[in-house]
């Protein structure tokens, strides 16, 4: 119950994490509006608070930045939406929290 739990966590940082960078129309936005069509269409959509900040500037979305956040986009589009906090997280199988984290952590 605990490692769902932790996979429901890591899911809703890096969805935050990708508003959060602030890139403009390009990979890292793309790769954020995935993610939160995604979320929108599992059956309870998570709240996401973000925030914005007006005495700095977000950084550019690098090419690898990019690549990162398309990777990450793709693991979370592929995910069940128990496993990634739009569902029932008791019904998220170990095997589909696995392949979900290992697909995660896999983007480099």
């Amino acid at each position: 119950m605990n490692f769902k739990i932790a996979i429901v966590g890591v899911a809703m940082m890096a969805f935050g994490g990708l508003f959060a960078v602030g890139c403009g129309a390009d990979a890292c936005t793309q790769a954020g509006d995935d993610i939160a069509a995604k979320l929108a269409g599992c059956p309870k959509p998570p709240a996401v608070k973000t925030t914005s900040s007006t005495t700095a500037a977000a950084p550019a979305c690098t090419d690898a930045a990019g690549t990162i956040a398309t990777c990450q986009a793709a693991a979370f589009t592929a995910a069940s939406c128990d496993c990634i906090g739009g569902g029932d997280p008791t019904k998220c199988m170990p095997a589909d929290a696995k392949k979900f984290t290992d697909a995660f952590t896999a983007c480099k």
